[in-house]
């Protein structure tokens, strides 16, 4: 979504906002809050509910940006409220839905608040707009609904000194689904674990091993059949080699210990 559309939606939910409209229709659809992390499709009676990727006192969600005034930390946490620990954290509220911290911890700001929440249907898309205590701040939380997704996305960043913009993708922002999230945490997008960069290197080195060396073994040693295997006796030899590690093992340690059975 462009960032004009954005701002002009933002602006649209502010002032329906003050007069206790709680959700805003696009076409002949809306969704009707339910709480401050949940909503019902008017089309459908589906229902979005991201309670489920809510954690209790803390944040679920931990976003570094670089703004224009320097590098933050955005942090939200539906449904529930939490505390930011930080130390110049002093503009904050009980009821937090959405805190930027700057990333030395030299200060932070509830920029959403979770009573302070609207939906918005936009262009097909579901969106929650959180808005701070007096209301100058508007947060707007775009929610991309994919099924297959357990550990979700998320991302954040400044649009202007009093409007940011947030994207969650997840199976939790599709309507009427039982969503669940498998923990771990998040970025701007769904990592990759040090075991998956292992398995990874390792078929890198296993390819280009045996790539460059039949590639040798074919062209400089002019070797034919399994010859041109690199290494061709000691692979061969490997079922031979556990099977004798087995035996020995078997020898030394159970059958051993079956006869100190069998004198007893």
């Amino acid at each position: 979504m462009a960032i004009s559309q954005i701002h002009i939606m933002e602006t649209l939910v502010l002032l329906l906002s003050l007069f206790g409209i709680d959700h805003v229709a696009n076409g002949n659809v809306d969704c009707t809050r339910i709480n401050s992390c949940s909503c019902r499709m008017s089309n459908t009676s589906e229902i979005i509910d991201l309670k489920p990727l809510s954690r209790s006192n803390e944040p679920r969600f931990n976003y570094t940006h670089s703004d224009t005034d320097g590098s933050y930390n955005y942090l939200y946490n539906p449904c529930q409220s939490f505390v930011t620990k930080v130390t110049g954290c002093t503009n904050q509220v009980d009821d937090t839905a959405v805190a930027r911290v700057k990333s030395d911890q030299s200060s932070c700001a509830t920029v959403g608040r979770q009573d302070k929440s609207t939906f918005v249907v936009q262009n097909g898309h579901v969106q929650v707009v959180y808005f701070s205590e007096d209301a100058s701040v508007a947060v707007v939380l775009l929610l991309q609904c994919d099924m297959n997704l357990t550990v979700p996305e998320f991302s954040a960043q400044q649009d202007t000194p009093t409007q940011y913009s947030m994207i969650l993708r997840h199976q939790c922002a599709c309507p009427g689904v039982q969503c669940k999230d498998t923990g771990g945490d998040v970025t701007g997008s769904q990592g990759l674990s040090i075991g998956t960069y292992l398995c990874i290197a390792f078929l890198v080195i296993a390819v280009v091993y045996i790539v460059a060396g039949v590639a040798f073994m074919k062209f400089h040693r002019h070797a034919e059949g399994a010859d041109i295997i690199p290494n061709h006796n000691f692979w061969t030899s490997i079922p031979g080699l556990v099977k004798d590690g087995g035996v020995f093992v078997y020898e030394n340690t159970i059958r051993r210990k079956q006869n100190s059975y069998e004198k007893i």
